[in-house]
Order: C-alpha cells, then structure tokens, then sequence
C-alpha cells in the first residue's frame, strides 16, 4: 500500500502528510533562494572578468553611466560592426553595478534578438558578455521578459555555450539557464526541450572548481522544482545521483535539494531515483560531517520510504537501519526528529518490514524518545508507535506491553502542548482499537491506564476546549467494551455529558 496513504488513513486524521512535507520544502527553497541570491548579487557586483575580455581604456572613457533606452536604441540601430562590440561591452558593464539597472531595458524587441546573436559569436569576449547580460535579463523572473528571451531563440544558444571551451562561458550560461528556469514552469520545459541535459552529461566528464560545481547542481535544481516530462526523468535523476558523489557540500545541498523536489511529487519520480543507485548515495551522506547534508539526506531518504513497500525495501536492504544508529543518538534535535519522521514512514510498510525495524536496535532511540523534553520530536516518537499499531503485526502487542509503549505514550497526555497530547491520546485511542480487534478484553489496558494516571488525566482533559472531545471519545471507546473494571470511565463520561 502507498505510504502516504497509509498515514492519511491508519493514523491520525488531522495530520496531512501533505502538509508537512509542503512545509519542509517551502523552508528549503526560500533558504537557498536567499542564498542563491546573495552569492547572485556578490558576483554581478564583484565578479571581474578575465583581463583578456576587458576593453582598451578609450572605450571605457566613453561609457556612459546608466543602462538607458537611448543607449540600446543606438546599439540596436548601430551597423557598424565594431560600433555594436563596443556598445555591446558597455552594456555588460553595466548590467554588473552596484545600484539596481533597469535591467527590464534589456527585454526590448530588436535589442534581445540583437544581444542573442552574439551569443553564437566566434569571439571569446562577445560570447563571454553576451552570456553575462543574459544571466542578469534572467535574472528578474518576469513572465514577459522571459517569453521575450524564449522568442529570441535565447535558450537554444545558451544550451550550445554550454559546449564553448571556456569555462567562464559555460559557467555564464549554465547560471543563465538557471535563471531562466526558475520563472514559470514553461521556462523549465523549454530549457529541457533544449537539451540541457545532454548537454550537462557532457560537462561531468571533467574536473570543476567548487563554484562551477555548485551552478551546476542549482541548475539541476531549478529544473527538479516542477515534474518533468517522462523523456527527461531518467536524465535529470541521474545527474542529480551522479553529482552526489561531489566533495563540495555546497553543490550536495542543491543536489538533494532537487531530489527532494522530486520525490515529493510522484511515485515515478521515486522509482526513478532507487533505479539510478539513490539509495546507496543516500545513505552514504547520513554520516557526512556537514549537519544540513545530513539533514537533507534523511529528508529525501524519508520521501523514498514514504512511497510504496519495494521502495522501503530497497532502502532497509541498504543498511537504512544501521545508517539510522548514529543518527538518532545525536545531540542534534533537528536531525533526531528527521529520522523519527523517517523511521514513521518505514513502520508504515507492510508486517515484516515493521518487524524488522521494530526488532533492529536503533528502535531503541524511539522508545526513549516518547519521553523527550523537546516535545515535537516526542510527537514523532509517538506517531512512529502509532503506525506499530496501524500495522496490526505481532510485534506491535509487545510494543505496547513488553516495551511498555502505552505507559510512555501516556506520559505525553500531562505535557503543557495541546498538540502532543491531541496526538497521544488519537494513539492511543488506535492502539485500543487493535486490541478490540484481535477480541482481547481491555481490563489490563485499563489497569495500565489507571496505574499511569491516565485516566485522572483524561478527566482533567475533559474540561479543555480544543481537547474535550479526542478524550471523551477514548473513554467511550474504553467503556464500549462493557468491562465490570471499566465502569471508572462511567462517571468522567457523565461528567462531560
């Protein structure tokens, strides 16, 4: 059974998988969006190019200070062919201010047709400044300016100087293309339709400094932020595995930041990434020294076991578990609560697979997370036993009694966090069923309840606004059984009445 599914309808109603996996990938893409834009910024303002691409000094006296319309109706007009190099080098100067150039200017009919020519110049330095300017043109994300560009046959070109034998040529027009598929989804496709990725394929067969390697997996990324067609998924996946193996964790980041984005959003898109050798690379970074790679790792590790049985499978035959080990028992919360998260989608695959988990040590880390101070990763904890139970296996009886799960869960229904006690008691509650499923009396359950001082706290709950009826329901639910040892509920339920 899906995954996903099986958390919407076994376990806990309220909570939308959906929901929260939507909130970890809206904090990720506007964290490395502000960080895109930061380094953006620094290298439009700072970046010099290489001293045999600036112009002799002549020129420069005769620049003027401003983009202006005037200024690209002249170069736009101009004939002469060294006249247009020179209002052509102008205008990538200044593209690169400090202030904010109406950069809009550029997207003008004739002006980008023009600035696009140069794209396929035989010229080093024209190339190089043609490619510039339209790395900052893309830059603005606008609807109309990007369908400008896309007229003026901009991205075919770009997808060529992907193959210049300057690295700052194929540096600009990689950051160019990003640019440009970071507006609507069109841009993306068309920037597939291209043949970026063929072209990108030819670029991992050498070696790349830090930054090149970063560009080229945000760019990775920005093409993963929407589902691409089938033709380009096995592509875009296995650059984005092949580039895993990168030592940079700057590039890792953007790598897993678009496998994220993939496995988010279709099963397919999972299948694809454990067909291109993931899984391997997945776990491989869980013990990586940069915690955000860690992190991220486990975020896409999460997605895959959230998808269907196989894929599970794929990852616990992969050492998950044993990757898992180090990672629970780390003084980091964030990276603890991640792997409860994944272990919660693991617990809801089919009986062996919870078996085996629930059997292997690092289910150790869980147990004693059900009495975490930090009560949202205690949340996770208790959706991980949660989904013991959804899973009707053996094992989840001694989860519950041998393990004493029910008198731990029960510990969160005094925590001052109405959340954590909505979802112990929504668990407990699904653990009661289970137990009157398999026709089981409830009388321990119930002594065990009122050993743990449950009950005295169900009662209390009984009088809160928001949590009144979650415990009036577990206490009908307990009293259904028709136990002489229940007829305590009786009173807390006449009470509520």
């Amino acid at each position: 059974m899906d995954h996903f599914e099986a958390r919407n309808k076994a376990y806990l109603q309220p909570f939308d998988l959906e929901k929260a996996k939507q909130r970890h990938e809206t904090f990720a893409v506007e964290l490395r969006k502000q960080k895109r834009v930061e380094r953006y910024l620094q290298k439009r303002t700072h970046h010099q190019p290489e001293p045999h691409l600036s112009p002799p000094a002549d020129q420069l006296e005769a620049d003027p200070l401003v983009l202006s319309s005037s200024l690209l109706q002249t170069f736009k007009t101009a004939t002469s062919p060294d006249h247009s190099r020179r209002l052509l080098m102008q205008i990538r100067r200044l593209c690169a201010v400090p202030t904010h150039p109406p950069l809009h200017l550029l997207a003008q009919v004739g002006v980008t047709g023009k600035l696009a020519v140069y794209l396929n110049s035989t010229d080093p330095e024209e190339v190089f400044a043609a490619t510039w300017i339209f790395t900052n043109l893309a830059s603005l994300t606008d609807d109309a300016v990007m369908r400008e560009i896309g007229s003026a046959g901009v991205v075919g070109k770009l997808v060529t100087c992907l193959g210049h034998e300057s690295e700052n040529v194929v540096e600009n027009g990689l950051w160019a293309l990003g640019n440009y598929a970071g507006g609507e989804e069109h841009c993306r496709e068309e920037v597939l339709a291209a043949g970026v990725l063929p072209a990108m394929e030819q670029l991992t067969r050498n070696p790349h400094s830090e930054d090149f390697c970063e560009t080229f997996t945000w760019v990775l990324y920005m093409l993963a932020k929407t589902l691409p067609k089938p033709q380009h998924l096995p592509s875009l996946c296995h650059l984005l595995v092949q580039s895993l193996s990168l030592p940079y964790s700057s590039s890792l980041l953007n790598s897993l930041s678009g496998a994220y984005q993939l496995s988010v959003k279709d099963l397919d898109c999972v299948s694809m990434l454990v067909n291109v050798q993931a899984v391997p690379a997945l776990l491989s970074l869980l013990s990586h020294s940069n915690l955000d790679v860690q992190f991220n790792s486990l975020r896409v590790a999460g997605n895959i076991c959230a998808g269907t049985d196989k894929h599970t499978a794929v990852m616990l035959h992969g050492g998950l578990l044993e990757a898992l080990c180090p990672v629970i028992e780390a003084k980091e919360r964030n990276l603890r609560k991640e792997a409860f998260w994944l272990l919660s989608n693991v617990l809801a695959s089919e009986k062996s697979q919870v078996e085996i988990t629930v059997r292997h040590r690092c289910f150790a880390g869980v147990m004693k997370g059900l009495t975490d101070g930090d009560f949202s990763l205690r949340k996770e904890a208790i959706v991980c036993l949660g989904n013991v139970v959804s899973s009707k296996a053996e094992i989840a009886l001694e989860v519950w009694g041998d393990m004493e799960g029910l008198e731990r869960v029960c510990e969160s229904l005094a925590a001052p966090d109405a959340t954590l006690q909505k979802t112990a008691m929504d668990t407990i509650q699904e653990y009661v069923e289970m137990v009157k499923w398999r026709t089981l009396p409830l009388d321990d359950v119930m002594s065990r309840l009122e050993a743990a001082g449950a009950l005295h706290q169900l009662e209390c709950l009984l009088h809160h606004s928001s949590l009144q009826l979650a415990a009036s329901h577990l206490l009908q639910s307990l009293h259904e059984d028709n136990s002489e040892v229940l007829c305590t509920t009786v009173p807390l339920l006449y009470q509520f009445s």
